[in-house]
């Protein structure tokens, strides 16, 4: 090591490596950061402001590894659980923020952000309802790993009232 005279190369995100959803999560907090900003501005900014956030939060999801991307069945024998908690994790930041920022520019231009909001809420209950099947599913030695995923009812409750409201 002390004869190092310069890094390695770095690895692409596409290899597994403990980084990677770092990386990952991080692209998506930055631009959830701007979401922030434009949801707590008193300003009226343009809906195109809106259109361009969502287009940063889709291009960030679609930069996630496909080693970090969620597949069905969500407890897949041959994955380790702390990668699948990755995954469901990166999926529900990305759809929970897909709704708060949907949410907000329907209230601006109408039925065209109101679909988006409902077709990004359904994927959040539809990821709650996999895990709770899962967990019923497990032995209860292995159904403790899933209650450490830092999801809460918000994060359902959020969904259903979208679709509530709007259905």
């Amino acid at each position: 090591m002390r004869d190092m005279t310069h890094l390695p190369p770095l690895r692409p995100l596409s290899h597994e490596t403990p980084m990677a959803c770092l990386i990952a999560k991080s692209r998506i907090l930055r631009i959830i950061g701007g979401i922030l900003d434009f949801l707590s501005s008193l300003r009226s900014d343009s809906y195109n402001v809106i259109l361009g956030l969502e287009e940063e939060l889709s291009q960030a999801h679609l930069q996630v590894p496909p080693q970090l991307r969620l597949s069905s069945p969500v407890n897949s024998a041959d994955h380790h659980p702390s990668l699948i908690s990755k995954r469901i994790q990166l999926e529900y930041l990305y759809y929970k923020e897909c709704v708060c920022c949907t949410e907000n520019s329907s209230q601006r231009a109408g039925s065209m952000s109101t679909q988006r909001c409902v077709e990004s809420a359904m994927p959040l209950l539809s990821l709650q309802e996999t895990l709770h099947q899962e967990i019923k599913a497990i032995e209860s030695a292995k159904a403790s790993h899933w209650f450490r995923i830092p999801l809460t009812i918000q994060d359902s409750i959020l969904s259903s009232m979208i679709l509530y409201m709007e259905l």
